[in-house]
């Protein structure tokens, strides 16, 4: 089968697709049989989420409540 010009751009473009589509799936049946062994690391090793817990850190002020309390501060409701 030879398609000249423009209906062969779109055979070539459409099985183009068909193969990138084919590839995925064969790619990704490989993988799902693929047995990856699982690293352990060493004794009394912590996640790096749970290292974060260890260290308390207060999130930084938001800017409208910075802005609100200099506006409260402005008007003389601060007790100096």
């Amino acid at each position: 089968m030879q398609l000249i010009g423009l209906k062969g751009k779109m055979y070539a473009k459409e099985r183009f697709k068909e193969k990138v589509l084919m590839k995925k799936t064969i790619n990704a049946h490989s993988e799902r049989d693929n047995k990856h062994e699982v690293e352990k690391g060493p004794e009394g090793a912590m996640p790096a989420y749970l290292l974060d817990r260890e260290q308390v850190t207060h999130p930084p002020m938001c800017v409208g409540c910075a802005k609100s309390a200099e506006r409260r501060a402005s008007r003389g409701n601060c007790l100096l």
